[in-house]
C-alpha cells in the first residue's frame, strides 16, 4: 500500500486572534507539550526520504522543526482578503 500513495508536502501557517488574556498563546507551553508527546510518537517528527531501493521511509534524525513566533499590530485584513474565523468550526 505504501508504494501507491502519492508523496506530497504541505506547509502550514496558523494565525490566532488574541482573546484578551495576557497568556493567550503561550509558546513555551506548546514547545514543552510537543517535546513530551513526540518521545513516544517520534516517527511523527521524522522526515520523509527514500532508501537505497527507492522505497519511502521515515528518517528519524532529531533534526527538529522550524518554529517561528511573530507578533504584529497589523490586522489580517491588511494581508488576506478571504480569511475565515476558525472558531466557527469548534462546535
Amino acid at each position: 500500500m505504501d508504494l501507491v500513495v502519492t508523496v506530497y508536502h504541505m506547509s502550514t501557517i496558523y494565525f490566532y486572534k488574541p482573546n484578551g488574556s495576557f497568556d493567550f498563546f503561550e509558546t513555551k507551553e506548546l514547545k514543552e507539550s510537543l517535546s513530551k508527546i513526540l518521545v513516544p510518537f517520534y516517527a511523527i517528527a521524522g522526515r520523509w526520504g527514500y532508501d537505497e531501493n527507492g522505497r519511502l521511509e521515515t528518517i528519524c534524525n532529531a533534526n527538529g522543526v522550524l518554529f517561528i513566533e511573530v507578533e504584529t499590530t497589523s490586522i489580517m485584513d491588511d494581508f488576506v482578503q478571504d480569511f475565515t474565523d476558525g472558531s466557527k468550526f469548534l462546535n
